[in-house]
């Protein structure tokens, strides 16, 4: 399989125009976007960081501030338009509690027309590290590609990107994972050879870590890979792409969103203390 090659570009208009980039697949018509460092941009209002340890904190519970609706505008979030309905805050699959982020097709937009959902962003200073955290279910493979966005929009330039692709290397089974990266010529995507697990909540984790150069991609609680610093050096916001090639009845479920200030896991000792930042933080 060859991976397209192209400027490391993401703007709102590259996105939200008609890709004609090589297919990922070469038995597949899909296009596969861009691989980019520019950040996405629709204009939000950077939120006050919450001190110590969580910097974006959404179980997407009632207790937080989410409602059954949409998730455009709740809690500062923003999804492009104008059929906000495609993300939306559901109560049929959470990985816990009661309430959970919901990705579907925008049926007011043709197949290949991505579309975006962002968390309001907080800001950090430069050479900060960030760990990032959030369980991912996709009913089926076949079907859109999501990818899963770490970005800086006070530096326009994205920090990383994962891609659940929506088909293995043979073009059969469960989809792969890819991981934008920098290997020498650009940011490209580069395949891990994983294969995420459909029907099941798995934790991604994006350990963000400019001290060591690294950007460190778990899946499942395994490390999949190992990447380079190619763009942002932090991390603000993250921010959710589907490609709109949902088959009828394909959904992708996100719960328990974490980012945190360390690029490692808290401590033992820290335990205590880390579940009382979280739930001061959901305090209404």
């Amino acid at each position: 399989m060859t991976l397209p090659r192209s400027p490391i570009r993401l703007l709102a208009a590259v996105l939200l125009a008609a890709t004609t980039v090589a297919a990922h697949h070469p038995a597949a018509a899909k296009p596969r976007m861009p691989a980019a460092t520019k950040s996405l941009q629709i204009a939000l209002s950077p939120q006050p960081i919450n001190p110590n340890f969580t910097l974006i904190s959404a179980d997407f519970e009632q207790a937080e501030g989410f409602a059954l609706a949409p998730l455009h505008l709740q809690r500062g979030c923003q999804t492009s338009g104008p059929n906000y309905a495609w993300a939306s805050v559901v109560a049929a699959n959470p990985a816990s509690g009661a309430q959970h982020l919901r990705l579907v097709r925008d049926v007011a937009f043709d197949r290949g027309f991505p579309r975006l959902a962002f968390t309001s962003p907080t800001t950090l200073g430069p050479y900060s590290p960030t760990m990032a955290t959030q369980q991912i279910y996709i009913s089926n493979d076949g079907g859109a590609d999501y990818y899963v966005i770490g970005q800086t929009p006070s530096q326009n330039l994205t920090a990383w990107q994962v891609v659940f692709s929506y088909s293995d290397d043979s073009g059969f089974g469960p989809g792969t994972i890819y991981i934008v990266d920098d290997l020498g010529g650009g940011a490209d995507f580069v395949n891990t050879h994983v294969r995420w697990n459909p029907r099941v909540h798995n934790q991604l984790k994006v350990q963000f870590d400019p001290p060591a150069f690294q950007i460190r991609y778990y899946y499942a609680g395994r490390l999949i890979y190992t990447g380079s610093i190619y763009a942002a050096t932090t991390v603000e916001q993250i921010v959710w792409i589907t490609d709109n090639y949902q088959q009828d009845g394909e959904y992708a479920d996100i719960d328990q969103l974490l980012m945190i200030d360390s690029a490692t896991d808290p401590t033992a000792a820290q335990v205590s203390s880390w579940g009382r930042i979280k739930a001061a933080y959901r305090d209404p």
